[in-house]
């Protein structure tokens, strides 16, 4: 005598779509309505759920929940998603009209690699009402906690880095800052329950300008910074934990421009101290605990010649303006000088010229020139700077030589001669010494 619930092996063939399957609408009158009953609520998700079968096989965790329906077959009560897909992988045509000529060829491309396998593990109930209680725990969701817990997307992305995959760069911060600085119980919760909204986190950890006023930044899907322990938890401890109290939500993170209007709004005690930004990066967890020094060099490093970028790590300004933020930091940290010095050197016209213009319109400068090329905007944007004490005129000597004089290769002549003029070739050192002259000033259009 049979003593049922047991465990078998069935062929495939044996095996039958559940005409009163709760996915579908109405009860189909075979099974070739049933498949395309499936075919038509699911779609896509067959070609998923083939992809995934064709490249890892049934889950051997998971058996089918059956029962007899004659002598030779039995009902799929749960698993018939997998049957379908079972079936599609050795006859990809039956999905025609369900998925798109792309999809259907992806489909043609998974049968063709397929080797079916000759059965498939079961669980055979004597009835259907005695496999109900069964068949709902899987698919009515986690009632009590009963059912089944689906992990969120904080347990989904620790799961991946404790089974040996690396950590995304919105988790490192997040563990860094809940093991070495100090946030708020409200914060912690979150995080022990799972709740915490990671994505919010790494959306605002996608753009370039946060990344640059926290100190930190990624590189092969790691975290580093050049900053010392202390500092660089200051901005990243504030921005964690507000997200995880809720004092800032996604809302706050839609677009680039909000997420760089969040971050600027930090104060400078709660960002890193660019005085104790260090030579070499290092991930979060091998930061130093102090900085090697604490004497101020920023000014000295702005005029190293050994510097392979033209605007030198050390340098500092928050640029609100996205695009100009963008080309600020793709001469700060992409374009190598010794590569692509016709580049850089157009690029950093453009810089300056943006900049100039955005200057005049925050403090509506007066161009007195009747031509506003960029020596003459420029030349009014210095006057404006005299005028209000923003720049004394010891700092403005050597941008007002530039503009006066030109045979140097500074501002503005030569930088438009580097667009203009098919004979004007820049190097690295000629660049370096231009950015040299005119940081200072580039500081005070920024400040």
């Amino acid at each position: 005598m049979v003593t049922f619930p047991y465990s078998a092996d069935i062929e495939v063939p044996r095996l039958r779509l559940d005409l009163r399957n709760p996915r579908v609408p109405g009860e189909p009158d075979s099974q070739k309505e049933a498949l395309e009953e499936v075919a038509a609520e699911q779609k896509a998700k067959l070609l998923g759920l083939a992809r995934h079968i064709a490249k890892n096989g049934l889950s051997p965790a998971q058996r089918f929940i059956v029962i007899p329906d004659d002598d030779n077959s039995f009902i799929v009560l749960d698993a018939n998603r997998r049957l379908t897909a079972l079936k599609l992988l050795e006859q990809p045509d039956l999905m025609l009209g369900f998925l798109t000529d792309a999809q259907m060829g992806q489909l043609r491309a998974l049968a063709a690699d397929y080797d079916p396998p000759d059965d498939v593990p079961c669980v055979v109930f004597k009835k259907r009402e005695d496999a109900d209680v069964w068949v709902e725990l899987l698919h009515e969701g986690q009632g009590d906690g009963y059912g089944l817990v689906e992990w969120t997307a904080q347990q989904k992305a620790r799961h991946r880095g404790r089974r040996g995959g690396a950590k995304s760069p919105h988790m490192q911060v997040l563990e860094f800052v809940l093991r070495e600085g100090q946030v708020s119980a409200a914060t912690i919760d979150r995080n022990r329950k799972g709740t915490y909204p990671v994505s919010t986190l790494e959306r605002a950890l996608t753009t370039p300008h946060v990344r640059a006023q926290l100190g930190i930044d990624i590189v092969d899907g790691r975290v580093i910074t050049n900053f010392p322990k202390p500092e660089v938890l200051k901005g990243l401890t504030k921005i964690v934990d507000e997200i995880g109290t809720g004092t800032v939500k996604v809302a706050k993170f839609m677009s680039k421009d909000d997420r760089a209007a969040y971050v600027d709004q930090f104060k400078d005690e709660e960002l890193p101290d660019p005085n104790t930004r260090g030579e070499m990066s290092a991930p979060l967890d091998e930061a130093p605990e102090q900085a090697t020094s604490t004497r101020s060099k920023s000014k000295d490093r702005r005029h190293s010649t050994a510097r392979t970028k033209m605007i030198p790590a050390e340098f500092s300004v928050s640029i609100p303006v996205p695009r100009i933020n963008d080309i600020y930091y793709e001469l700060k940290r992409k374009l190598k000088l010794s590569d692509v010095p016709n580049a850089a050197a157009v690029l950093f016209r453009v810089f300056i010229e943006l900049s100039v213009d955005d200057y005049i319109a925050r403090n509506k400068v007066i161009v007195k020139f009747r031509d506003p090329n960029l020596q003459n905007k420029a030349s009014s944007v210095l006057d404006h700077m005299e005028t209000a004490g923003v720049l004394t005129e010891k700092d403005l000597v050597p941008v007002r030589e530039a503009l006066k004089d030109p045979a140097n290769v500074t501002l503005p002549t030569n930088l438009n001669a580097f667009v203009h003029n098919p004979r004007m070739t820049p190097s690295g050192n000629d660049l370096k010494a231009i950015w040299d002259r005119l940081a200072h000033f580039v500081e005070a259009l920024w400040a």
